[in-house]
């Protein structure tokens, strides 16, 4: 949980962490899924996004239908999705809440976030106060990554899920909340065979640096 902005739950009655991880649990499963899948010759960053969106789009609908989540809905089941989680709607991106690339598009609510939200006040340094109109982006964060020489290796070896609510005049971020990094260390069945079938190395970055200081030390 971040300390720098305010929790989901603090500022939105509707959203509950219980249920929150239930569903990041199978975003996750999704993400490595699309992550295993996408290694072929063709595949880059636009064909893992495109592919885990269809896969993400067809995960909510399939959720919606679940007699035991009452609690998650879907507003729209276009290519717009949106989701709705104790009413309150959620759009879905793979982007980073702190710093997002498809500014554009986070940033611009939709008929039906626009629709969901009450009156502003008239008094807009009380409504620059108030949390209760914050507009909810549901983002699959990828794992942070740096360079080693000329190697990409991996600080973080998991995609994470976070809950991050803009507000809807000036578009700063004030609350946000992560997934627990430990719900996506089981994956589903299906997981279990494009593992077998498409298995990729990655590289840990502890391991690169004991490799270097051993190399280091056998050079003195």
């Amino acid at each position: 949980m971040s300390t720098e902005f305010k929790s989901p739950f603090e500022v939105c009655s509707a959203f509950n962490e219980e249920q929150l991880n239930i569903i990041a649990r199978e975003i996750l499963d999704i993400a490595e899924q699309t992550r295993l899948s996408n290694t072929g010759e063709y595949d880059d960053r636009y064909t893992f996004e495109t592919t885990l969106h269809g896969r993400l789009r067809q995960l909510f609908i399939k959720l919606s239908h679940d007699a035991g989540k009452p609690w998650l809905t879907l507003a729209s089941t276009g290519m717009d999705y949106v989701p709705k989680l104790n009413n309150i709607p959620l759009r879905v991106f793979r982007d980073e809440p702190r710093s997002p690339r498809k500014r554009i598009k986070i940033f611009n609510q939709n008929e039906i976030e626009k629709g969901q939200l009450v009156l502003l006040l008239e008094d807009y340094d009380e409504y620059e106060q108030s949390n209760q109109d914050l507009y909810w982006r549901l983002m699959v964060v990828a794992p942070t990554v740096i360079g080693i020489g000329d190697e990409i290796v991996d600080l973080e070896d998991d995609f994470k899920v976070a809950l991050a609510g803009y507000h809807p005049i000036n578009n700063s971020l004030v609350s946000l909340w992560y997934s627990d990094d430990r719900v996506n260390n089981k994956f589903q069945s299906v997981g279990d065979r494009l593992i077998q079938e498409k298995p990729i190395e990655r590289k840990q970055v502890a391991l690169k640096i004991i490799e270097k200081q051993k190399t280091e030390h056998s050079d003195k």
